[in-house]
């Protein structure tokens, strides 16, 4: 499973009534906020976007039918309505995705951001 942006106050309209929202940084679009256009599609910002997410990982070494198993059932409770309200109101857009493509995900993810750290040059003292 992989969510948009799980943090509230990033996509759910503001209270206050100065402060306007113009982009959202994720490539998918959020029913709460169907007129806010992803950064990306403005000038200077092509394939810009960041995304948090969530995954049920398990250790290594983990054998392939029980990692089939627990997928199989995240991905059946994930068809909950109950479960799809609770994700609605919190206004996060879940993904599913099998085992594979979770990792791929991860993989690509690791690159991305590898290739940011090194780009401006971030060190850990």
């Amino acid at each position: 499973m992989r969510s948009g942006e799980p943090y509230r106050n990033q996509h759910t309209p503001s209270p206050a009534p100065r402060v306007q929202r113009f982009n959202r940084i994720t490539h998918c679009g959020f029913p709460q906020l169907p007129d806010v256009p992803a950064l990306a599609e403005i000038d200077g910002f092509a394939g810009y976007e960041i995304n948090t997410w969530n995954a049920l990982l398990a250790p290594k070494g983990t054998p392939a039918g029980v990692i089939n198993t627990l997928s199989a059932a995240l991905n059946a409770a994930m068809k909950s309505p109950t479960l799809r309200q609770h994700f609605d109101k919190e206004g996060a857009v879940p993904a599913q995705s099998t085992p594979a493509e979770l990792s791929a995900f991860i993989q690509d993810e690791l690159k991305k951001w590898a290739g940011v750290v090194e780009s401006v040059n971030i060190r850990v003292d």
